[in-house]
């Protein structure tokens, strides 16, 4: 998209990252930007699950994003569940399977979940969702998931602070290897010792 305002006349520099540090200064001082506000205490990870539609790649099963919370809060690390519109399905389906984690799909404007995803410890979720280029651009650690390397280039978000997992089929990414990966890559002290023992 970039490259088509560029080829229309108007400077842009394709080499930077998209940032989002309007998220710091919008509404100044609101508590409802503060983790508290959600009840989160760090540290949290932001998670975005997905419902595949017709047509649409393999996506990580909302079953696993469950597990992950569920593993999370198991050693300390607040989870909040974040979502589009679109993918509120996929939102309900991880909090019933993971009540702890918060459900911020229903509650969260992309403000808020700017905001907060300066302060979460990591992102997770698909490399085409929309929240989850938002967290990358607010500088959460994000881990994007996708079905190729192609469709990672071509849709996932960019940054110094993005890693993606791409895997034929996501479904066969096991919750172990996701913890491991968050472990390693956003430094979660928690579940490093866990991920070592």
């Amino acid at each position: 998209a970039l490259a088509q305002v560029k080829q229309a006349g108007i400077n842009v520099d394709l080499d930077a990252f998209p940032e989002a540090e309007w998220a710091a200064t919008a509404r100044h001082g609101a508590p409802s930007l503060k983790p508290a506000f959600f009840g989160l205490k760090k540290p949290y990870v932001l998670i975005a699950p997905v419902v595949r539609r017709d047509g649409e790649p393999p996506h990580w099963p909302s079953a696993r994003f469950a597990g992950l919370a569920a593993r999370l809060n198991a050693h300390g690390v607040d989870v909040a569940v974040v979502a589009e519109p679109i993918d509120k399905a996929g939102a309900r389906a991880t909090l019933q399977a993971c009540p702890e984690a918060k459900d911020l799909a229903s509650r969260a404007d992309f403000t808020q979940i700017a905001a907060l995803a300066r302060e979460a410890a990591a992102a997770i979720g698909h490399a085409d969702t929309g929240v989850v280029h938002l967290a990358a651009a607010a500088g959460a650690p994000t881990i994007s998931i996708a079905s190729s390397h192609e469709r990672a280039q071509r849709n996932g978000p960019k940054g110094p602070g993005v890693i993606t997992l791409a895997t034929a089929d996501p479904a066969e990414l096991s919750v172990e290897y996701a913890a491991s990966t968050l472990a390693m890559f956003a430094g979660i002290g928690q579940l490093k010792a866990a991920a070592g023992q």
